[in-house]
């Protein structure tokens, strides 16, 4: 008796079918993975770039090497923001293109500007991304900081070998309460100031030899305004001879409607310094401006203008410059001699410096 033939056994059309999608599934799921892995690291690339490009720009701005000058940015002190295109990096090969957007608030003086560098790109899926870095940068450019330490310093308030603060120091005492002051060393001209209020009482005038004191003046009622000027044209901190003086004068211009005569203004350079000392003859309070006269230079803020920065001090802690002795634009109703009223002359195209030490403001132009 014969046997039976087993069954067969094998793969039906549907199970390769159903074996296949699974397969093409798998190897989709793999070719995304893939895509996405590669995804990932070109965004990490990106975001690299992106974060030393920032890096870069801060320390540009730290150095005060280079701010966009290529944005029409003119300094390290631009308000406005800064755009910089910059083209594909060697390390990205989707050949992302990045834009730098430079930002950097001024504060009211000057002191410390806060810089936010922003890059942005697009990814090759076109989705935009960003890296932000902010930073605090000095406001004072390195080749101004040394001058930060001549400023206007607080009003007197002790006498100077028995004579009032308000007096020059090489003023020479004539021991009967009075001091005898020449406004230059050459100068023929003298006036006689008051020991105990600095104020001018004489006008004298002379030969060629030295005054030997005070006799056959004439009475006059008057005030000082005395100040330095100093130069910093140096386009380096250690640039010889480029801080030479150059020629000037002083005026001041009082308050139209004054009694008061044209005040008398001299300059004197001396030790790297042109001091200034301008004489108001009269018996009542003064209000006017002070300007510095270019002889042979020009005033404005193009590049080889020069400006004429003030420095200033907030001595009473009112937030504001508005007392006779803080420098102000303008004096008002002026009754005592004033001093250390200082200038700082620098390249136009420069933003007056100010530290926590001492402050400077544009006055002219």
């Amino acid at each position: 008796m014969s046997r039976a033939c087993p069954s067969q056994r094998g793969t039906s059309l549907i199970e390769a079918l159903l074996a296949f999608l699974v397969l093409s599934l798998g190897m989709l799921g793999a070719v995304r993975l893939q895509r996405h892995v590669e995804h990932g690291a070109d965004l990490a690339r990106q975001r690299s770039e992106a974060v030393r490009l920032a890096q870069q720009d801060i320390e540009q701005l730290r150095g005060f090497t280079a701010v966009a000058a290529a944005s029409g940015v003119r300094s390290y002190a631009a308000i406005a923001p800064a755009e910089v295109e910059i083209g594909p990096s060697a390390a990205d090969h989707d050949s992302a293109s990045y834009r730098v957007d430079r930002r950097i608030a001024e504060p009211p003086v000057g002191l410390l500007k806060t810089a936010s560098v922003n890059v942005h790109w697009t990814d090759r899926t076109g989705q935009p991304h960003g890296v932000l870095l902010q930073s605090a940068i000095s406001g004072t450019p390195p080749a101004l900081s040394a001058v930060l330490p001549v400023h206007a310093g607080a009003p007197p308030t002790r006498s100077v070998q028995g004579r009032s603060p308000r007096i020059p120091a090489d003023s020479r005492d004539l021991g009967d309460g009075r001091s005898l002051f020449r406004p230059t060393a050459a100068s023929t001209l003298a006036f006689v100031l008051s020991n105990t209020t600095g104020q001018v009482i004489a006008r004298c005038t002379a030969g060629a030899g030295e005054f030997v004191d005070a006799a056959g003046c004439v009475a006059v009622e008057g005030l000082l305004l005395s100040g330095w000027i100093r130069f910093s044209l140096a386009a380096a901190p250690d640039a010889a001879g480029a801080d030479a003086l150059l020629p000037l004068a002083m005026s001041l211009e009082l308050t139209p409607g004054s009694a008061a005569p044209e005040p008398e203004c001299f300059v004197h350079p001396r030790a790297g310094l042109v001091a200034y000392h301008c004489v108001v003859a009269t018996s009542v309070p003064w209000s006017g401006r002070s300007r510095v006269v270019p002889l042979g230079w020009a005033l404005g803020t193009a590049p080889g203008e020069l400006r004429v920065c003030r420095y200033v001090g907030d001595h009473d802690g009112s937030g504001a410059i508005d007392r006779n002795a803080e420098h102000p634009e303008h004096y008002s109703q002026v009754d005592v001699n004033l001093m250390q009223q200082n200038f700082l002359v620098i390249h136009g195209d420069r933003p007056c410096p100010a530290s926590p030490a001492a402050i400077t403001v544009a006055h002219q132009p």
